[in-house]
Formats: C-alpha cells, sequence, structure tokens
C-alpha cells in the first residue's frame, strides 16, 4: 500500500506522499498503531498524502485508515 501511494505521488505534480516507518511510530509514542500491527507480517507504515489544488479556496482534509489484513475480527464478536 505504501509503494502504491508512492507511485500515486510520482504520476502526479500536486501530490507528495511521506511514508513513516516502524521507528517513527514508536518515537512518536503511537503505541495502539503499533500494537494493532503486531498480529501483521508486514511492517507498520503510516502514509500521508497532500494534494495542493492550483487555484484552490479552501483547505479540505480527509483522514482515514487502511488495512491490508483481515484480523478476523467477525468470528470474535458475538453474533
Amino acid at each position: 500500500m505504501a509503494e502504491d501511494a508512492q507511485n500515486l505521488a510520482k504520476e502526479n505534480k500536486n501530490i507528495t506522499c511521506k511514508i513513516y516507518d516502524e521507528k517513527f511510530l514508536a518515537k512518536e509514542k503511537m503505541n495502539a498503531f503499533l500494537a494493532v500491527n503486531r498480529a501483521s507480517v508486514h511492517p507498520p507504515r503510516l502514509i500521508h498524502l497532500s494534494y495542493k489544488a492550483t487555484n484552490a479556496k479552501k483547505r479540505v482534509v480527509f483522514v482515514g485508515k487502511g488495512l491490508t489484513y483481515d484480523s478476523g475480527g467477525l468470528s470474535l464478536k458475538p453474533a
């Protein structure tokens, strides 16, 4: 997913991409993020994409999460 984000930024001049790794997450004490990642075989990454519109009148912010694995949570919840 991080690689896809970097490629997206390379293809679009108005998009910048910053990828934060496990060392950064630990330094910033993002322990909940790191704890959830322990269930994955992939290292944690925090992806920050910024889009700078040429004639923007207002600032808009989107925040979301992207999980690239299924933690099996459905089987842990009562029906």
